[in-house]
């Protein structure tokens, strides 16, 4: 009984309903852990649970041995994740990215087919936390038919009435996310969450989710460059795209950027276009070291921020690292975040591809 009133202890805290989604913030208890105390119990169960399996399909294995396993080993550990999430939820009043981790850890449990969740969840649908109910059972009903393409196509249909009734909640583009984050059982129910997310839910969560990178989807990057003329990819429609984010001061940057001179050198002809987007250096230090090289090419640089940062696109298209490579298609669909090493393979199959007489995707939100 105890898991079971963490549950309950969880998600009294957390789940007040979806209309409106807001989590009430409760005092924290005198004599409560800190921070940096429950944080580490966090990581050490997010640890344990990875051993585990790194995604949803390797907690729902079908071997009637293996699941009994998981009921034992992992359900506990689960319980135990979402009792942390309350627990670091009333210390840092951080509820936003709380609900999401029960929601998740739930819809898991539900999965596993633990009979406290189901019941808990039960009971939840026919009161007042109906909604948040409803999308943790949308979310295991996701996860346990990952091959059952008329299951997971309902499921899909019921998101999308939740997502037209709650345009501009969280919660519900959180969930969309983690279902895109795991197989479809087919491409087409994966799309058609997509289509969701760019249509139909414009809440901060969604509009971050909009602006990064999907592959099929069309992706512009307009800024300044370093001559500060303002600059938009959309006019290099037609032809394929290599966007090259570098730094002088990483010594494999300057490699790269010797050998994609030499690429665009043999493929321009073919249709390659390359681009920099170079950060961590002062203006007039990377206007300097890119005449001294002679590459020609344009570089987006972002004057406002500061020489010792990187440029702002690459948070704002989720790129972790320098010597990076954003592929963009002939159609202007995004298709890769590659290494260099990638674009042997890559490169001759987007330069074969023939130039589209119109796009076939539908644009994400363009900056």
């Amino acid at each position: 009984m105890h898991h079971h009133r963490c549950l309950a202890l969880a998600l009294a805290v957390l789940l007040v309903g979806l209309a409106p989604l807001r989590l009430q913030a409760q005092g924290t208890p005198s004599g409560a852990r800190t921070q940096t105390a429950i944080e580490l119990d966090i990581s050490d169960a997010d640890i344990a649970l990875n051993k585990i399996s790194e995604s949803p399909a390797g907690f729902l294995d079908k071997d009637q041995g293996k699941h009994a396993d998981m009921l034992t080993v992992a359900v506990p550990l689960l319980k135990k994740r979402i009792a942390l999430a309350e627990e670091w939820s009333r210390v840092t009043k951080d509820f936003a990215s709380t609900r999401i981790t029960v929601i998740y850890h739930l819809a898991l449990l539900h999965a596993l087919g633990d009979d406290e969740t189901v019941k808990l969840l039960d009971k939840m649908v026919r009161g007042s936390d109906a909604n948040y109910a409803k999308l943790c059972t949308l979310l295991s009903g996701w996860f346990t038919n990952s091959a059952d393409a008329a299951a997971q196509s309902k499921v899909v249909e019921a998101f999308h009435a939740m997502a037209k009734a709650f345009p501009t909640e969280d919660t519900v583009a959180h969930t969309a996310i983690l279902m895109l984050s795991t197989p479809a059982s087919k491409p087409e129910l994966s799309l058609t969450l997509e289509d969701t997310l760019y249509k139909d839910l414009r809440g901060p969560e969604a509009l971050r989710w909009k602006v990064l990178p999907h592959v099929g989807r069309a992706l512009v990057l307009s800024g300044t460059l370093l001559n500060g003329q303002n600059y938009s990819t959309a006019k290099l429609k037609g032809k394929v795209l290599l966007v090259h984010f570098w730094t002088p001061t990483h010594s494999a940057s300057r490699s790269e950027l010797a050998e994609l001179r030499q690429i665009q050198l043999g493929s321009r002809e073919q249709g390659l276009e390359v681009i920099g987007v170079v950060g961590e250096i002062s203006q007039s230090e990377a206007t300097r070291y890119l005449a001294d090289n002679k590459y020609n090419f344009p570089q987006f640089y972002d004057a406002k921020t500061p020489p010792t940062q990187p440029h702002p696109f690459m948070a704002l298209y989720d790129v972790r690292d320098y010597n990076m490579l954003m592929v963009i298609d002939r159609a202007g669909n995004f298709r890769a975040l590659v290494a260099p090493a990638a674009l042997a393979e890559l490169l001759p199959k987007l330069l074969a591809e023939k130039v589209p007489e119109k796009a076939t995707t539908e644009p994400g939100l363009r900056n």
